[in-house]
C-alpha cells in the first residue's frame, strides 16, 4: 500500500507527479516503480497521455482524492485536443486512458499522423523553475510547455509586459 503520494500542482503532467513520487521513494528500478504505482511491471509510461489511470488510482485513491476523469482533465494533454476531435472519439480515448491495458490514444486523436513537430524533450521555463525551487524546493513539468507551438511562458510573458 502506498502511504505517501505528492500533491499535484495545477497544470502538472501526470508523468511529473509519478516521477516526483518515484524520486521521493528512492526507487531506482523502473519496473519496481511501475509495480508499486500500477500493480504491473508491463506498463509503458507515456509523457503526455499516461494510461492505466484506474490501475494507478486503485493504489493511491485513499490519499489522492481525485476521479479518473479529473486526472485526465487536469494532468494530461487531452483537454487541449477536445475541440479538434469528435466527441465520440474523445470518449473512447478517455475510456482507453482509464481502463485499457494497451493504449493507442496518440493514434486515435491523430497525433501520430499529423505533421506537427512535437518537442523531443521536456520543456520548461527557467524563471518558473527558479520560482519553484525558491517556494517548493523542487520543480515539476507543466503540461502547457509540452505542447507544440508554445515557445514562451505565458506567466513570465505577462510579468515582463507589466514591468515595461
Amino acid at each position: 500500500m502506498i502511504l505517501q503520494f505528492p500533491i499535484a500542482h495545477d497544470d502538472e503532467l501526470l508523468v511529473s507527479i509519478l516521477a516526483r513520487f518515484v524520486s521521493r521513494q528512492g526507487l531506482r528500478d523502473d519496473k519496481v516503480a511501475l509495480d508499486v504505482l500500477f500493480g504491473s511491471r508491463n506498463i509503458i509510461p507515456s509523457a503526455l497521455l499516461q494510461g492505466h489511470v484506474q490501475a494507478l488510482l486503485s493504489h493511491v485513491d485513499h490519499i489522492w482524492l481525485i476521479s479518473d476523469n479529473e486526472v485526465i482533465q487536469r494532468h494530461s494533454i487531452l483537454p487541449f485536443f477536445q475541440s479538434f476531435v469528435e466527441p465520440s472519439r474523445i470518449q473512447d480515448v478517455r475510456y482507453s486512458l482509464i481502463y485499457n491495458d494497451k493504449s493507442h490514444v496518440m493514434t486515435s486523436i491523430g497525433v501520430n499522423a499529423s505533421s506537427t513537430k512535437w518537442p523531443r524533450y521536456y520543456r520548461y521555463c527557467p524563471e518558473c523553475v527558479a520560482e519553484d525551487q525558491e517556494h517548493l524546493a523542487y520543480s515539476y513539468w507543466r503540461r502547457l510547455f509540452q505542447l507544440p507551438g508554445v515557445i514562451v511562458c505565458p506567466k513570465q510573458a505577462s510579468v515582463h509586459s507589466r514591468k515595461n
